[in-house]
Formats: C-alpha cells, sequence, structure tokens
C-alpha cells in the first residue's frame, strides 16, 4: 500500500535581530508525503505548508511547497531519487522557485547514508545551481 509520512516543523530564532541574520520571529509548518513502492521505483509527492511570523517593517507571506519524484534502487546499498520542486515566494521581492533535483545514496550501513545531490534552477526564484553532501547517521 501506500506510506504516507506528516511532518512538523519548528524554526525559532537564534540569531540577532540588529545583525539582520534573523527576522526575529518563530515560523512553524507541516509537510505530507505520500510514496507507493512498485518493485524498485518508488513514486513520491510530498506537500508542504509554512506559516511565517510577520515582523514589524517586513513583509513575509506564508508558503507553500510540492515535490513530485520518485526513486529507484540501483543495488541493495545504492539509491538514485529524481523530482521536481516548486516553493512559492517569501516575499514580494522573490519569486516563486521551480528546481529540478537529483541525488545517489550510499547506503553504507545500517547507520550510516552518504548522498550527493544537484539542484537545477528553472525560475528566478532558484538559485541557478546547487550540489552537496549529506552524511546521515542514524541512532537506531
Amino acid at each position: 500500500g501506500f506510506e504516507v509520512r506528516v511532518t512538523g516543523l519548528a524554526k525559532l530564532p537564534t540569531a540577532p535581530v540588529r545583525r539582520r541574520l534573523s527576522t526575529g520571529e518563530a515560523d512553524f509548518g507541516m509537510s505530507v508525503d505520500v510514496s507507493r513502492d512498485f518493485g524498485d521505483w518508488s513514486p513520491f509527492l510530498t506537500a508542504g505548508y509554512m506559516h511565517r511570523d510577520e515582523p514589524a517593517g517586513y513583509t513575509i507571506y506564508d508558503t507553500t511547497s510540492v515535490s513530485v519524484g520518485t526513486s529507484l534502487e540501483l543495488r541493495e546499498d545504492l539509491v538514485a531519487t529524481a523530482s521536481y520542486d516548486f516553493d512559492s515566494a517569501d516575499s514580494p521581492l522573490v519569486q516563486a522557485g521551480h528546481s529540478l533535483f537529483g541525488s545517489l545514496s550510499w547506503i553504507r550501513s545500517d547507520h550510516m547514508t552518504l548522498t550527493g545531490y544537484t539542484t537545477i534552477g528553472l525560475s528566478a526564484g532558484s538559485p541557478d545551481v546547487g550540489a552537496g553532501l549529506l552524511v546521515s547517521y542514524g541512532l537506531n
């Protein structure tokens, strides 16, 4: 059947407002991820909403996000993922973001996964290109 995951998020202000590194306000959100396995393929749809508190002197919008894509198990320890991602604008000065995402994850052990990823922006509201490496370690 389907796998459904609901995630809550709280972003608390920790940077000094006087240095303009933070709005000084907390943000709260949630996302719902729905996926289903079809053999080695796992298509997914993720939708999210973020309530952004608006400090005095700023215009900040609540935001929505949507990702649609799939993962493919290449080997027992190697998974590729590709998706299209949309993020709504969070201020009148920024356009909505549209991008493509791709990653390759090596499941090194039950506790550790190494993931390389890249993004390609499709709109002015997204970075032109991005890349990174994630190291995940589980305490299970």
